[in-house]
């Protein structure tokens, strides 16, 4: 298989670095993907966040409020995009791979913002009070998926992002957040 962006793809990662210039951020982050998800308009991606009465103002709005003023952050990485959202373009691949497409759409650039828990652009969401599983879900529908063979897939995405990374320190420490919140 050879991994190209579908057009509307394309499109939206395209809006997404104009965003980010327009913004005048110095980096282009998951939530700029999200605005240009959005404002491809004709993908899977942009239909099903609207349908969930995602709107572009709201994204906005918060980004403005939660995100750093422009020119405060500066970034190492050379194509000036952020590690997260390097990480949820490489994802998007897999999720290509695993419906079985040729090319990445916008469906799976969404999928794989929501299947990271810790970018901006999903907890974006979530602050819009948008469930990232039921968006993956409308998802799946809208592209003809049969939802009882994915139903496990969100969960164990999850599942192996919450597995902690530090096993052998949790086995002999105690984590003093947690004491703190029950004690």
């Amino acid at each position: 298989m050879h991994n190209q962006y579908t057009k509307k793809a394309a499109k939206a990662v395209e809006l997404a670095q104009k965003v980010a210039k327009a913004l005048e951020h110095s980096y282009v982050g998951t939530e700029h993907l999200l605005l240009g998800l959005m404002r491809e308009k004709t993908g899977v991606a942009a239909q099903v966040l609207k349908s969930n009465g995602v709107e572009e103002s709201q994204v906005l709005d918060l980004m403005d409020q939660l995100i750093t003023p422009p020119g405060s952050v500066g970034l190492m990485e050379p194509s000036g995009t952020t590690p997260k959202l390097q990480h949820v373009l490489d994802m998007s691949r897999m999720e290509a791979e695993s419906l079985q497409e040729d090319a990445i759409g916008t469906e799976h650039l969404l999928i794989a913002i929501l299947k990271e828990p810790d970018c901006i652009a999903t907890r974006l969401l979530v602050t819009l009070n948008v469930n990232p599983q039921k968006l993956y879900m409308d998802i799946l529908t809208a592209i003809g998926e049969d939802l009882a063979k994915h139903k496990d897939d969100f969960q164990r995405a999850k599942t192996v992002h919450d597995a902690s990374a530090t096993p052998v320190l949790n086995q002999y420490s105690k984590d003093l957040t947690e004491a703190a919140a029950q004690g």
